[in-house]
């Protein structure tokens, strides 16, 4: 069963911003909501975890509350670094191929898998670039 809901210019043009791959605004919203019930069911946010480094892996320091994405086939999965763990689906893990793995559940290159986000323009790019820098 459909149901119509009655959204403002303002807001349908902000659902437009944030489609994927021509994702209807339905899909949008859905998948919106999913990821802010994710995040809040790892408990994710930023205010409440300083940056400091409690997980490294291959010489890279991840920060506790580091957010981190990965899309799998079409699917966005949402982690933390919390107290030194990779945290997804409420599970820590040590590697990303680790957490990588628990979605896959197969044997994936973690540092290509996941994107962290950069808080500083809002932007998500490879943790395998920050084994460049």
């Amino acid at each position: 069963m459909k149901k119509t809901i009655e959204i403002s210019n303002e807001v349908y043009a902000l659902l437009e911003t944030e489609s994927k791959f021509g994702e209807s605004p339905n899909d949008v919203i859905a998948r919106l909501l999913s990821n802010k019930l994710s995040l809040q069911q790892i408990n994710i946010s930023n205010n409440q975890h300083q940056k400091t480094s409690k997980l490294i892996s291959k010489g890279v320091a991840f920060w506790e509350g580091m957010k981190l994405r990965a899309v799998y086939k079409g699917r966005e999965h949402l982690a933390s670094v919390l107290n030194g763990k990779i945290v997804y689906a409420n599970q820590g893990h040590q590697t990303p191929s680790s957490a990588a793995m628990a979605i896959t559940n197969s044997p994936v290159n973690g540092w290509k898998f996941w994107e962290y986000l950069d808080e500083t323009n809002n932007r998500w790019y490879s943790i395998n670039d920050l084994r460049k820098s």
